[in-house]
């Protein structure tokens, strides 16, 4: 089956049980912040260990990612439930599960419709994605430990005899795999938690590569060359690479083949946002509140959020109130329930904070090279009105370092709005709650990163490369040439 060569084999998590365990990117280390502030990289809500759940879960992705359900298809909760031989509770759990990775869409006018998903889209997801492995890459060199090496070198072996065999779906399994252990291997919990964000859409823009352009194998040996050696540049030029081949694999034909794949429902992926002129989905009427009241402090680290409670008091269903709590679980601001236990607000590290707010950097950075490249007058008007702001309040001498803070974030929204990439928005909008908690906690730290200036003047100039080398210049080092500083 097509869709054994795309998901890697499931890591064990010793707190779920055997018979439910499901496909995973990677388990975190012990004592990293989990993705969404649970034990383990998934951290999902104990519905989700269910195992009928998990299991439509399972085949409603798979049929998602090879294209057997297309973009603009509708799911119903009732067939679905009547041909898997389960609830119709069992399937609305594990469709709530595809919308929290961006693969099903839901509006109250449409219902659950499978995310449409473009040439445009895989551009902008490989774009980041790209950057992202090329990160990856380089910590991995840094940081790995001679029992991930071990790792990586299983996986190399596993390789080279499905090349000896020619077995080219067996191969793209193993390269996926390893990549999910590269990124495992960096310790790194803000970064696994974009990796795990974009996960299945990963997998779902794989599936529409020519097998026969790739060598995973000859990948793999240079990944270990450069791993051994902890070489972080050869590391990088490894990951570089594996994603120019990636991109002639994906050939015409192939995205032509995506195009008509769609049918042209859906929101875009990687964008959260209702259209225009609509109410909020109720998830979105939600998960907005509870937003507000946890980055004000209404809502303390450690109060629960009890789903009955809050479904009676936003009038919605308790569905829409998990769907919320899981938009905040992403966020790193809630914890979710466990069995009994509801979900509640989480007390985020420092060390997370700090990881956040540097990751937040390398993506504005990211912005900033998109923006350059395809700025329009108006965008840039409204850039250079929000830095003009920014430094109109710096320059008045009684801005508060909260008001600082906030211009600095506005700035930065227009930025990654300019990007024109769907995926890198959705990302710093999902990191932004952290940064304000940063900002809440130690204010004037966002503002004093600001280059609002340099910035527009990249920008306006149509050069993506200014910031790197006035970096350089001033002799500190651009964004890819050290590592994260997360703990």
């Amino acid at each position: 089956m097509v869709l054994d060569r795309l998901v890697p084999r499931p890591s064990v998590d010793p707190h779920r049980p055997t018979t439910t365990a499901e496909p995973r990117t990677t388990e975190l280390r012990r004592g990293s912040p989990g993705f969404l502030g649970g034990a383990s990289g998934r951290g999902d809500v104990s519905a989700y260990t269910d195992a009928a759940a998990s299991r439509v879960f399972r085949k409603l992705r798979g049929d998602i990612i090879i294209g057997t359900l297309p973009g603009g298809s509708r799911l119903i909760e009732l067939p679905i439930a009547r041909e898997a031989g389960v609830s119709r509770h069992a399937v609305r759990t594990a469709i709530r599960r595809l919308v929290s990775e961006r693969l099903v869409d839901e509006s109250s006018a449409q219902g659950w419709r499978v995310t449409s998903f473009t040439r445009s889209d895989a551009a902008d997801l490989a774009e980041v994605q790209s950057l992202l492995d090329r990160v990856a890459a380089r910590q991995a060199a840094h940081r790995r430990t001679s029992r991930d090496l071990a790792g990586f070198r299983r996986q190399i072996a596993a390789a080279e005899r499905a090349l000896q065999r020619g077995d080219d779906l067996d191969l793209i399994r193993i390269g996926g795999r390893f990549r999910a252990e590269v990124y495992g291997s960096t310790g790194n919990g803000p970064l696994l938690a974009l990796h795990d964000l974009l996960f299945s859409r990963s997998l779902r823009l794989l599936a529409f590569a020519d097998d026969a352009e790739l060598d995973p194998a000859r990948a793999l040996a240079d990944f270990d060359a450069a791993f051994t050696a902890r070489d972080a540049d050869a590391a990088e030029l490894a990951a570089r690479r594996f994603n120019a081949e990636l991109r002639t694999a994906r050939r015409v034909w192939a995205l032509r083949r995506l195009d008509e794949s769609n049918g042209g429902f859906g929101r875009e992926l990687g964008d959260p946002t209702a259209a225009a002129g609509t109410e909020p989905h109720a998830v979105e009427r939600i998960a907005a509140a509870l937003r507000a009241e946890i980055l004000s402090g209404a809502r303390a680290p450690g109060q629960p959020l009890p789903t009955r409670v809050l479904a009676e008091r936003y009038g919605a269903g308790r569905a829409d109130v998990r769907g919320a709590i899981g938009e905040l679980a992403k966020e790193g601001l809630v914890a979710p329930g466990s069995g009994q236990l509801s979900a509640r607000v989480r007390d985020i590290p420092e060390t997370e904070l700090s990881g956040f707010l540097d990751l937040g950097r390398l993506l504005d950075r990211l912005a900033v090279r998109f923006a350059a490249e395809r700025p329009t007058p108006e965008a840039l008007t409204g850039l250079e009105e929000r830095a003009q702001d920014a430094e109109r309040l710096a320059r008045r001498g009684d801005a508060s370092p909260a008001e600082l803070d906030e211009a600095a974030l506005a700035v930065r929204a227009q930025l990654h709005d300019m990007s024109g990439n769907r995926v890198l928005r959705e990302l710093a909008r999902t990191i932004e709650p952290r940064l304000r908690v940063f900002s809440a906690r130690s204010p004037g730290t966002l503002a004093s990163l600001g280059e609002h200036r340099l910035v527009l003047e990249a920008v306006a100039s149509r050069d993506s490369g200014l910031l790197d080398r006035r970096a350089r210049a001033d002799g500190a080092s651009a964004p890819l040439d050290r590592p994260l500083t997360v703990r």
